[in-house]
């Protein structure tokens, strides 16, 4: 955390401070095929439906979940853990994102999000193997409409554009994959 918030001071004409926020999973927004953990902390993708009601949060045909915590203002960070090199993505997502139908995970959608998935496989490891396992930090300035992804030693700034809408954490994982939230 300290080290990204460096590289963020060194980078953005703002500086890069910012609180670490606790973010958890919310169950209710997740992709029936996820299970999250009760203490919301851990998500993977399971091998079944699980048996939860169909609400209007809950994604239903694609395997994301937002945080439990939206956002209207503020600098916020926080870190995840990855397994598996498979299909995930992590960002953030205004609070109007569709979650009925299939999603592109593009700013048009309404996302803004780094990771690997089926239409944008890059590859930021040096490795050139993906990542088996690993750690990425999510920085959202709401005010500047910018989010940051630090990973693997790199800095990767977007630009957004919230429009005054609530934005959340975003998570989307894929097949065989598991997400840990450590703040």
């Amino acid at each position: 955390g300290q080290l990204f918030l460096l590289w963020l001071s060194l980078l953005l004409p703002n500086g890069g401070d910012g609180e670490a926020t606790k973010v958890t999973f919310d169950p209710d927004t997740a992709y029936p095929w996820l299970i999250v953990s009760a203490d919301g902390k851990y998500v993977i993708s399971g091998n079944e439906s699980q048996s939860v009601p169909d609400n209007s949060k809950r994604f239903s045909r694609s395997p994301c979940v937002l945080g439990s915590r939206g956002f209207t203002s503020g600098k916020h960070y926080w870190e995840v853990e990855f397994g598996n090199q498979r299909e995930w993505a992590v960002g953030v997502a205004r609070e109007s994102v569709e979650r009925k139908e299939y999603l592109r995970l593009s700013p048009e959608e309404g996302i803004w999000a780094e990771g690997r998935w089926w239409l944008r496989r890059r590859d930021l490891s040096s490795q050139g193997a993906g990542w088996p396992v690993g750690k990425i930090i999510v920085y959202l300035d709401y005010k500047a409409g910018l989010v940051v992804f630090y990973v693997e030693g790199k800095v990767i700034p977007m630009s957004a554009s919230f429009n005054g809408e609530r934005v959340f954490p975003f998570f989307y994982v894929g097949g065989g994959v598991w997400l840990k939230l450590n703040f």
